[in-house]
């Protein structure tokens, strides 16, 4: 799936309800609160409640919600472990996701998706746009964009919303476990040649409740404003958290990852800019604002 789709709104609309798949996650956790705020009945479902890999179970609970928006937020999230199990990569990320937008269009909903940075390579060295051509490296960046695949073949209007370095309340994420690691006096080490734009949740999740609000559905890029490497955004959350600990600033190689992780993951946001709609913030501002309330 290469460019940029935009497709009408179809199918028959049901009300002002939404569906959120991945109820457990970190984006889910801001996404409730958003839409809510912009007016929907949100049902989130849990993966205990219904497992996207099962095509019948997403059916009945599309059906039963009677929902004209469905958000798949559930996804394999687990870089290094993907490596090791693919097939469970896969059946969420790629054979979920079909799933999930399949019901959707038989529902008459429209569909949003969320996909990920990792669909790039890294060797841009600029920032990625929706045009660019994608070159997953591991077995979750592929399984993502097999889903996005999936669910362009079996949803023919849907938002697919890349986005990327998600932190927030709630869940484990890069900043906690620096901070966490920071208090509890142990050594940090942190590679210095991945650049990112980390993204917080609540910043995403406001973006995305005016996106399907005021958007077509079409691929979109979204996450913070800015760049810089996981080197110098553990430095600033120390330095905004007021703890003085060292880091080690050393290559991806010297860190020991075996797994493949593109060294440039920035993402331009030419869709919703040109839309006029682009509202998310500089990272180390939206950084700063949850570490004045964040419990870690």
């Amino acid at each position: 799936m290469e460019g940029v789709w935009e497709c009408p709104i179809g199918g028959r609309i049901l009300g002002h309800t939404a569906i959120l798949f991945g109820k457990g996650g970190l984006l889910a956790r801001e996404l409730v609160p958003a839409l809510t705020r912009a007016g929907w009945q949100v049902v989130a479902v849990a993966r205990a409640e219904c497992d996207i890999t099962r095509a019948a179970d997403v059916d009945a609970a599309v059906n039963r919600a009677g929902a004209s928006l469905v958000v798949n937020a559930a996804a394999y999230t687990l870089v290094d472990q993907a490596e090791r199990e693919p097939e469970r990569a896969f059946a969420v990320n790629a054979d979920g996701a079909g799933h999930v937008a399949r019901a959707a269009a038989r529902a008459g909903a429209r569909l949003l998706h969320i996909s990920t940075d990792y669909v790039f390579d890294g060797h841009k060295q600029r920032p990625y746009t929706e045009h660019d051509a994608t070159a997953p490296l591991g077995v979750y960046a592929r399984s993502k964009l097999a889903g996005e695949q999936a669910v362009v073949s079996e949803n023919g209007a849907p938002y697919v919303v890349r986005t990327g370095e998600l932190y927030g309340d709630g869940g484990p994420s890069f900043f906690k476990a620096i901070l966490g690691r920071a208090r509890c006096g142990e050594p940090l080490r942190v590679v210095n040649d991945q650049v990112v734009s980390p993204t917080w949740t609540r910043d995403l999740a406001a973006q995305l409740a005016l996106l399907v609000e005021h958007a077509p559905p079409g691929l979109y890029h979204a996450t913070a404003d800015g760049e810089t490497t996981w080197y110098d955004a553990a430095c600033t959350a120390l330095r905004l958290a007021r703890l003085d600990t060292a880091v080690e600033s050393v290559s991806t190689e010297a860190y020991g990852s075996s797994t493949p992780r593109p060294h440039y993951s920035v993402l331009a946001h030419n869709a919703l800019d040109t839309l006029g709609l682009y509202r998310m913030r500089p990272w180390d501002q939206a950084l700063s604002e949850w570490l004045a309330y964040a419990e870690i």
